[in-house]
């Protein structure tokens, strides 16, 4: 919380659909659930992830992740939004949770492309050395976040998917 929990996520999206009752008595969001259920309308669903730092250490800025930082698929669509980010002691890499689109669920791998940042500081002269460590790996579209399903991560239920209408 608040990277997950808050109000521009639902209880499905994070895992929690045993947690939801669709049949029980009136409660605040009940029609909005059963619509979500109903016509598939879950549209992005929690996933961790983990990148390992490069093994020369040499993580470039614009390629550290960050909340609120967009992820791409190897071809370059859409892949969600990371919602929470923790740097690994000793500079082993990065974990978090991110909010996955549904078209980009079956990826194993989402990416973090590097951050064109107009503000940063004015460009310094780099070695070819410096370059290429900085670079991502040729045909590497940035820093690769290996995807998963959380472990007790329950799936939204799906109803008659909108089907007939």
């Amino acid at each position: 919380m608040p990277g997950e929990i808050n109000d521009a996520v639902n209880p499905f999206e994070l895992g929690l659909a045993g947690r939801v009752s669709l049949s029980k008595g009136c409660y605040v969001g009940q029609e909005t659930l059963a619509r979500l259920a109903t016509y598939d309308g879950v549209k992005q669903q929690l996933r961790r992830w983990h990148a390992a730092a490069p093994a020369d250490g040499s993580a470039a800025e614009g390629l550290q992740p960050r909340i609120g930082s967009p992820l791409r698929t190897a071809a370059g669509e859409r892949g969600g939004v990371i919602s929470s980010c923790l740097a690994l002691p000793d500079g082993r890499g990065w974990v978090g949770l991110a909010l996955v689109r549904r078209a980009a669920l079956g990826e194993s791998a989402l990416w973090i492309e590097p951050e064109l940042a107009p503000e940063a500081e004015p460009a310094r002269e780099a070695s070819p050395a410096q370059e290429a460590a900085a670079a991502p790996a040729a045909g590497s579209p940035g820093l690769c976040l290996q995807i998963s399903v959380p472990e007790l991560f329950q799936p939204p239920p799906q109803g008659a998917g909108g089907q007939g209408r």
